[in-house]
């Protein structure tokens, strides 16, 4: 995705432009190289992932991993993704303290 000029404009020379840009670059890196080894080499699976998918997949997961070092594997804890919101985990915590499950 390319920005418009007049949006970029308020940010340029500004450490968050490089950051930002330097991001996209990585991730759009990582799509080709994803794109090399496990889609084009199982096309039937993968139809019709682009970049952009790649890149909002990447952002998504970014969101919602942790990691304790930046050289260990990311982590998904999706109850911890719940609890970002705390009427809902409320909510989670009560329905499974009264014997619903989690998903009630």
């Amino acid at each position: 995705m390319v920005l418009p000029e007049k949006q970029i404009l308020p940010y340029f020379g500004t450490q968050l432009l490089s950051t930002t840009l330097g991001v996209r670059e990585y991730v759009h890196r990582e799509f080709l190289k994803f794109e090399q080894e496990v889609i084009l080499p199982n096309k039937r699976l993968f139809p019709s992932i682009t970049s952009d998918d790649f890149f909002w997949a990447s952002g998504i997961l970014g969101s919602r991993a942790f990691s304790r070092l930046p050289s260990q594997d990311l982590v998904l804890v999706p109850l911890a993704d719940l609890m970002l919101l705390r009427q809902s985990s409320e909510n989670l915590i009560k329905n499974f303290n009264a014997g619903r499950g989690w998903m009630n």
